[in-house]
């Protein structure tokens, strides 16, 4: 017991952090902090953080982008030590990524869905029974939220800058970044008369809109992602051409895939506000869906257990969300958006959410404060 509260007071020195306000809302605080640090996997680099933690068996202890978006920062900030296992873990999966990928016809790593030990995609197809008519429902989680790639890419990028851990991009990151690159080179499509890239066939965050086009955050963790494998390429070739070198042979790597990279980064179609409203569309033609709220919604269901997204769920032709989508792009890419943007969205897009996703009010709350709602 000494050695126990020993430890815990290592680690709330380093991750307790104190606000001022009711003590119910401290508590709460300390309680999801407490939550994120027992169900990760602290000790070792070959397991993942489960999704839900202990609370939940349904994701088995599988990673999802939760992993990397969600629980790795609060590590990255505290014990950074604890986030570069965790990219370990993704890099020791790679393998399964590569299958992935192989399987669906890309090039790369596909990174899992729902990822165990060795990487391979554990999502199922149907999640969901139509309660209507018992039929099955096939959903494309495993095959359509492809922002998993570069949400791995985008961390790796952000655990070396606040670390300056550079060994890791020459051990696993550089490795991870290029294989990811080379997937998304292979799923973009290219509108050759405009010369510009489509992230198309998706799913962003809000998993009730399936098979839409150039989802926005999707799009922007791709360009990045991209980015960042480029600017990895030149910092081998100029800091460790030896481990280069050494990459390029065991990748098989083309001279001309670094510039492909760059290309598509350069010319692939990033919404952006639009100069009046300011609001950023959440993917292709979303603003021309029913404009309705959840309690709308809710009041159309034939059964209360209803599947409410894709194909044939009440939400799937409006513009509700099961969670938040744009706010997670203004939370990820904070410094891309100026404060009147980020109020805009916030505004249209909270009252069209449901929330029905433990993943939804932390990119709401970052929004809400940035656009001065303090309640």
């Amino acid at each position: 017991a000494q050695e126990s509260a020993h430890e815990w007071g290592r680690i709330w020195d380093r991750m307790d952090v104190m606000i001022d306000g009711p003590v119910v809302d401290q508590a709460a605080l300390r309680f999801c902090a407490y939550h994120n640090r027992i169900a990760t996997p602290t000790h070792t680099d070959h397991l993942p953080v489960g999704a839900r933690g202990l609370s939940c068996q349904a994701y088995q202890g599988a990673a999802f982008w939760d992993q990397e978006v969600y629980n790795l920062p609060v590590f990255l900030w505290t014990e950074p030590e604890i986030a570069r296992r965790l990219l370990v873990y993704r890099h020791r999966s790679l393998d399964g990524a590569r299958r992935k990928a192989a399987r669906h016809g890309y090039e790369g790593a596909f990174y899992a869905w729902i990822s165990g030990d060795t990487g391979d995609e554990l999502c199922p197809d149907v999640f969901f029974a139509d309660v209507l008519t018992g039929r099955p429902i096939r959903n494309h989680f495993n095959i359509w939220q492809i922002h998993i790639s570069p949400d791995i890419v985008t961390s790796i990028d952000q655990y070396v800058r606040v670390t300056g851990d550079e060994q890791f991009v020459v051990e696993h990151g550089a490795e991870m970044a290029f294989e990811v690159a080379r997937f998304l080179r292979s799923r973009v499509l290219l509108d050759e008369r405009h010369d510009i890239f489509h992230c198309v066939r998706l799913l962003g965050p809000d998993e009730w809109h399936e098979n839409v086009d150039d989802n926005a955050f999707t799009n922007y963790q791709v360009r990045t992602a991209l980015d960042v494998a480029v600017r990895m390429h030149a910092w081998l070739a100029e800091k460790h051409p030896a481990a280069l070198d050494d990459l390029t042979g065991r990748l098989v790597l083309d001279p001309d895939e670094p510039v492909a990279w760059a290309r598509i980064r350069d010319h692939l179609l990033l919404p952006v506000p639009d100069p009046g409203t300011r609001l950023i569309e959440q993917f292709t033609g979303f603003f021309e869906l029913e404009d309705v709220t959840p309690e709308e919604l809710r009041a159309r269901l034939l059964h209360p257990q209803e599947y409410w997204g894709w194909p044939n769920g009440v939400a799937v032709r409006t513009q509700v969300a099961k969670q938040a989508d744009v706010p997670v792009l203004l939370w990820q890419h904070r410094d891309e958006f100026d404060d009147d943007v980020v109020t805009a969205n916030y505004r249209y897009y909270e009252p069209r959410c449901s929330h029905a996703s433990t993943l939804s009010h932390p990119p709401f709350g970052f929004v809400a404060l940035r656009a001065g709602d303090v309640e």
